[in-house]
Formats: C-alpha cells, structure tokens, sequence
C-alpha cells in the first residue's frame, strides 16, 4: 500500500477534492488529507457543490490540521499552493 498525504493551508478545497477522488486510484494507494492552518467552519460550500455534480459527498466532512506523525507513514506528500 502506497499512502499519499495531500497538504495545503486550509484543508477545505483542493486537498479535500483531491482525497475524495482516491477512489479513481489504483487499489494500492490511499490518499489522506491535511492543513497547516484548517478551516473551521468545514469543507467550503462550493467544492461541496461541485464535486456533488460528479457523485462524491462531502457534506459534513469536517478539514483536518496536519500533524507531525502523519509525515511518517506517508510515502508521498503533494502540497497544493
């Protein structure tokens, strides 16, 4: 198994889309988000919406900080500037 930690600021966007779009990936990856600084008000709105049009829920899905003993188990970071 290959694990993927996706990275960026607020872990309510990007990284978030990207994580949920694991499921296109080979059974051997998994992919788990984070962010420096999460936001705290949960997944934004719009990218709720969006990826709502191509049947992935994210309703609810609440951002996560992004703490030091994830690092390790990654074999993989990607950040998303």
């Amino acid at each position: 198994m290959k694990n993927v930690l996706l990275v960026c600021t607020h872990n309510a966007g990007r990284s978030q889309m990207a994580e949920a779009l694991n499921r296109l990936a080979p059974r051997d990856v998994h992919a788990e988000s984070a962010g420096q600084n999460p936001c705290t008000e949960g997944v934004w709105q719009v990218v709720v919406e969006v990826m709502r049009e191509i049947g992935v829920e994210l309703e609810g899905k609440q951002p996560r900080k992004l703490l030091p003993e994830m690092l390790p188990h990654a074999d993989w970071a990607v950040t998303l500037a």
